[in-house]
């Protein structure tokens, strides 16, 4: 089971990604502790109180979801009897057992897996059915052989997947990388964005969910909005995914862009 100091490392590890500067000090004084206190806290030496922990859920700002999920990570290293341990572990269960795992890419090797077919290939291995061939994966995804064969190759090298008993295995079921403008990442949404226009051209409304609304926006509220938004994503995909039974790859994409031009005078 997941450790709190394990969401600790990854919200650090996140942050170096965006900036490869980042250090501990830095951490530890945005998390509200000294440099000493959080270098003994990760490496087990010390624990968080509950009132720590909740504090540096604030300044994380997690969502509700997983700000419970961080407290009660807490909690359980706390906790005395068996009889709470056992209630904490279901309540984590119940949070846990849907969880999506995700995997930060740093912009360079996002670099070599931003095609859409990339993404795409490591989601068909988490379908009933799936079979270990390159000309069925081809034809599920409308790919050449080759293009599939060389797309594996990448996938493999830079360990997103493994093979073992004849098939393989996703060991992160979502790539992400943060929104930091770039060739690739604009290009990755593109093409996405292309897929869709064939989508809505070619599959039945059934299939399909694309709606829209053109609204007239105070701009001061997009960074709350982006952060609604992931956690929109975050909630729909952990709604949606079913390991064990899923049957089709999906795309979900949000789209909030302006429609006007800036004008000089609001520059």
């Amino acid at each position: 089971m997941q450790s709190y100091r394990d969401l600790l490392n990854q919200e650090f590890e996140r942050r170096v990604q965006k900036n490869s500067h980042y250090s501990k000090r830095a951490f530890a004084r945005d998390l509200g502790l000294s440099a000493a206190f959080l270098s003994q806290v990760l490496t087990a030496k010390k624990n968080l109180s509950p009132d720590k922990a909740s504090e540096i859920a604030t300044n994380i700002q997690y969502s509700p979801k997983q700000r419970q999920f961080f407290l009660n990570l807490v909690r359980l290293e706390h906790a005395k009897s068996d009889e709470y341990k056992a209630a904490i572990r279901r309540e984590l269960g119940k949070k846990s057992k849907k969880r999506v795992s995700y995997k930060n890419l740093k912009h360079e090797t996002f670099q070599m897996v931003a095609n859409w077919y990339y993404h795409a290939l490591l989601t068909l291995a988490e379908v009933e059915g799936f079979q270990y061939d390159i000309k069925w994966m081809a034809q599920k995804l409308g790919l050449s052989s080759e293009k599939v064969t060389a797309a594996i190759k990448v996938l493999k090298t830079l360990n997103l997947i493994e093979e073992t008993n004849g098939t393989i295995t996703t060991r992160f079921e979502m790539l992400q990388v943060d929104s930091i403008p770039s060739r690739a990442i604009r290009e990755h949404h593109r093409q996405f964005l292309e897929r869709a226009g064939q989508a809505l051209a070619s599959h039945a409304a059934s299939d399909l969910d694309i709606t829209g609304s053109t609204i007239a926006i105070n701009i001061a509220k997009l960074p709350e909005a982006r952060k609604l938004i992931k956690e929109f994503r975050e909630n729909l995909t952990e709604f949606l995914v079913e390991p064990g039974s899923n049957t089709a790859v999906y795309r979900l994409s949000v789209q909030l862009f302006r429609l006007d031009r800036e004008t000089p005078s609001e520059r």
